[in-house]
């Protein structure tokens, strides 16, 4: 049971961290102007990815 949490919280901090990566490419190529406005997302994710990160280790 215990390695069943630990993957699948591995999982959903990578699947943050692709998003993360996904939504920074996005909003750069529609528009590099304004490109600190699609980071939002972006950094949401990310900050997402690391707690379930953290989360899976400490478990």
């Amino acid at each position: 049971m215990f390695d069943a949490i630990f993957y699948l919280k591995l999982i959903i901090s990578c699947v943050g961290f692709i998003l993360a990566i996904f939504f920074i490419i996005r909003e750069y190529k529609i528009n590099s102007k304004r490109y600190k406005y699609g980071l939002l997302p972006a950094i949401g994710f990310f900050l997402a990815g690391i707690l379930q990160l953290i989360s899976a280790l400490t478990y």
